[in-house]
């Protein structure tokens, strides 16, 4: 715990990480972090808010339902996690439990993330309902503005998912959205896309207006979580919390509009406005939205492949020749 410029940065490692050097590494990197982070908190009295950074992995809870016919070699899929990542005994993928995925993995980050929730969480009581004698360092400025910023790499719900069309949806609808032709890769990604219990546990940090917890009595509090790993843009609202994700993707991913080909920093929080948040432009599927539909997707896709058969077919001509000579 160290005071940064007046306001508190709480540095809370995880307590299972025995390696030393491991151990501050991590410290550092998450003191580097969050000391950026907690700037804006700084810079705007009648603001408060926090930042915190997630640990999970995935489980195979976003699976999509009736999708075993498309998982069928789910497996023997080249999932580049499935021969990079090397388990402790305890973590080791059972066939019967989503195969390749290891076991008990989230739940052990779940922990993890305990700690610095309880921390967060802490904080915001003294600051939203001081003692009496409470020290007036910890008073929340008059009135202000409520926010928390949640990020994790995994996905935290289905409705993120990159071919989930309806956010207030709650069955994925198998038969039309799955119209582009890649079905068997979107539904075996899900099951590696990340876990619905990230979910649970960040609108468990600082509860909503609709909760009895006397934590949220006041008003409400702007909730927004950035994500990642999916390469597929996203800016929605679902049941009061804001999730983005504005990838830089792969440049095929560039080439087929599947992101965006001048992809930039999204701005999300402005230090200048009153209100903070900067509201962005609803995106569910940006190829869809933006790229100009299956039809576009599948021209570029042919296009794609002829001209990678183009690039293979000079480089055996070139490599004949040099072998001629």
């Amino acid at each position: 715990r160290r005071l940064l410029q007046g306001g508190e940065v709480l540095i809370s490692p995880p307590p299972n990480i025995e390696n030393c050097e491991l151990r501050a590494a991590y410290l550092m990197f998450l003191e580097m972090c969050i000391s950026l982070l907690f700037a804006y908190f700084i810079l705007h009295s009648h603001i408060l808010l926090y930042f915190l950074l997630l640990f999970r992995w995935y489980d195979g809870s976003l699976t999509i339902p009736d999708t075993n016919d498309l998982c069928s070699n789910f497996n023997k899929w080249p999932w580049v996690d499935f021969f990079r990542c090397v388990w402790p005994e305890e973590h080791q993928p059972q066939i019967e439990h989503n195969g390749r995925i290891p076991v008990g993995l989230n739940e052990r980050m779940l922990e993890w993330n305990t700690c610095a929730i309880d921390n967060l969480r802490a904080d915001y009581r003294n600051r939203m309902f001081p003692k009496p004698d409470a020290n007036e360092d910890n008073e929340a400025p008059s009135s202000p503005l409520r926010s928390l910023i949640t990020f994790s790499h995994f996905l935290p719900n289905q409705q993120c998912l990159p071919d989930w069309k309806d956010v207030n949806c709650e069955t994925f609808l198998k038969d039309e959205w799955f119209d582009h032709g890649a079905a068997d890769t979107s539904a075996k990604f899900a099951k590696v896309a990340g876990s619905k219990n990230m979910d649970e546990q960040i609108r468990s940090i600082i509860p909503s207006s609709s909760s009895s917890s006397t934590l949220s009595e006041k008003n409400d509090v702007r909730h927004i979580h950035v994500f990642g790993h999916s390469h597929r843009p996203k800016d929605f609202t679902y049941k009061g919390v804001r999730y983005i994700h504005n990838p830089l993707g792969y440049s095929r991913e560039r080439d087929m509009h599947m992101v965006s080909q001048d992809v930039n920093f999204q701005l999300i929080w402005d230090t200048t406005r009153a209100e903070g948040e900067v509201a962005g432009e609803s995106v569910i599927r940006y190829w869809e939205e933006k790229g100009g539909g299956v039809e576009a997707l599948q021209k570029r896709m042919i296009l794609r492949r002829k001209k990678r058969g183009a690039v293979v077919r000079q480089l055996v001509e070139d490599t004949r020749k040099k072998v001629k000579k």
